[in-house]
């Protein structure tokens, strides 16, 4: 969240395509990842192997076992994403 935040952030001041791209690419990641289809609400974490995050998204597709993912519910955090995803509605 503090990171999608960060580069709508940049995006908006500097103009530059890049930290729109890389916005989009973690508001992907938040939404396709993280969040709960059933509560709506977003994981704590995403934690593997240093190997797995460096592979290419084919490479990933490849090994079933992926990332696990940590499906604990921190008010905290969801409020950060929140607050980051009502700002990427609005840029």
């Amino acid at each position: 969240a503090a990171r999608l935040h960060c580069y709508l952030e940049a995006w908006q001041v500097f103009g530059e395509p890049a930290y729109r791209a890389v916005a989009e690419e973690t508001l992907g990641f938040l939404l396709g990842t993280l969040r709960d289809p059933a509560t709506g609400a977003f994981a704590g974490a995403q934690y593997g192997e240093p190997a797995w995050f460096a592979a290419s998204a084919a490479e990933r597709a490849r090994q079933p076992q992926g990332a696990k993912i940590d499906r604990t519910i921190y008010a905290n955090w969801n409020a950060q994403t929140a607050s980051a995803l009502y700002k990427a509605s609005r840029v």
